[in-house]
């Protein structure tokens, strides 16, 4: 679903890859129209728990907006347990509520700020570039052509 014309709609997602000991997290922004203006991938070297690994992309994505001026935002993953989370009025005593309470106070620098839930297809894109980002960090305005073609089928 499209946001309003002056949001900025920033999806996040992980990707484990345990045999490996790596977790990768990846994220993009896009514009009411679908158009991605720009996109992350971080790589860990580390085992994750997959709520964990999901909280540590959705901060990096907050981070990521709040770095670019994006001050109305959309953020959208497909873990209904750290949507939920989020979304939730107490502290949480998990393995990854004090990254919940970052993204949290993070939040409040925002003009605007929703989280939702999406399915793992309106999450394509960040899933890919997630997956993809397995061997290096990196962040840029332009997507590879693979992760391009998931965006502008997206936005259609």
């Amino acid at each position: 679903m499209a946001p309003p014309s002056d949001t900025i709609k920033t999806n996040f997602d992980a990707s484990l890859r345990s045999a490996e000991s790596k977790c990768s997290l990846g994220g993009l922004a896009r514009t009411s129209n679908g158009k991605c203006v720009v996109w992350f991938s971080y790589c860990l070297k580390q085992n994750l728990d997959p709520v964990v690994a999901e909280a540590m992309a959705a901060l990096k994505a907050v981070k990521f907006a709040l770095a670019r001026q994006f001050f109305r935002i959309v953020l959208e993953g497909d873990s209904s347990t750290l949507v939920a989370a989020i979304r939730c009025k107490e502290g949480l005593r998990t393995s990854y509520g004090n990254l919940i309470a970052d993204i949290k106070r993070l939040a409040t620098h925002f003009e605007e700020f929703e989280v939702c839930y999406v399915k793992r297809d309106g999450n394509r894109a960040a899933h890919e570039i997630a997956r993809l980002s397995s061997m290096s960090t990196f962040s840029a305005n332009v997507l590879p052509a693979a992760i391009s073609d998931i965006v502008m089928s997206d936005s259609q």
